[in-house]
């Protein structure tokens, strides 16, 4: 899982990777502005179609009345892209294996090949976001605190193993 801002953000400026490195992006067609772009993907989820939503990635279909169901079955572990070492610590115990030492994180937007993306974070629409996607926050902090869970539960684990 990723923060849903920072997650709405990576794929703005994502899309125009694609689209500068030949791949059809029928979203930019019309070389929206980010408002533009913003006020499309907010109608789409109020009418329960956005299709770049990560919550049609899920198992299961979430409700705002109660997000956390969307974690009840069928993973083995949630991670949190903010915070990546003790995800890949918790999916690794999840998964009967020794965690590794040290955790790289290598897919990111300063690489060299990401020159003549879009840069701009737009901190001004962060609440405007949270209020048009609220239910992706809801199942964030849903899997956040399953993740938060896991976890405490292996440094209890490990603790007891000293």
């Amino acid at each position: 899982m990723r923060e849903p801002f920072a997650r709405f953000i990576s794929q703005w400026r994502y899309l125009h990777f694609q689209q500068r490195m030949g791949v059809a992006v029928p979203a930019l067609d019309d070389n929206p502005t980010f408002a533009d772009w913003f006020a499309r993907r907010a109608d789409g989820m109020a009418q329960g179609e956005d299709a770049f939503s990560f919550l049609g990635q899920l198992a299961w279909p979430v409700s705002a009345e109660d997000p956390s169901i969307a974690f009840d079955r069928d993973y083995v572990a949630v991670g949190i892209m903010e915070d990546y070492q003790n995800s890949v610590r918790v999916l690794t115990a999840a998964l009967g294996f020794t965690p590794p030492i040290a955790t790289l994180h290598i897919n990111r937007a300063d690489d060299p090949h990401r020159g003549g993306d879009p840069t701009a974070d737009f901190p001004e629409w962060r609440e405007h976001h949270r209020e048009a996607f609220a239910i992706e926050y809801a199942v964030y902090e849903a899997g956040r605190a399953r993740m938060l869970e896991a976890l405490a539960k292996l440094n209890e684990a490990q603790a007891a193993d000293l």
